[in-house]
């Protein structure tokens, strides 16, 4: 992860990985996915900047939710 991706309150890290459930999550049922993306989006939020990465995939999730 980058070092500007998370500066500390684990909020970036918690809505990565609820969009990665949402987008990826092949066994999770439609409405466990469904929630995953809901929760992602709460957490919105509570970012003091909009987070960023180098990684083209993490950063397409990134986009993707702070589109929403």
């Amino acid at each position: 992860m980058d070092a500007q991706f998370e500066p500390g309150s684990g909020y970036a890290y918690a809505a990565l990985y609820l969009m990665w459930v949402y987008k990826y999550g092949l066994y999770d049922s439609p409405e466990v996915r469904a929630q995953a993306k809901a929760d992602a989006i709460s957490l919105k939020g509570r970012f003091c900047a909009k987070p960023a990465s180098a990684n083209p995939d993490v950063q397409a999730l990134l986009t993707e939710l702070w589109m929403v």
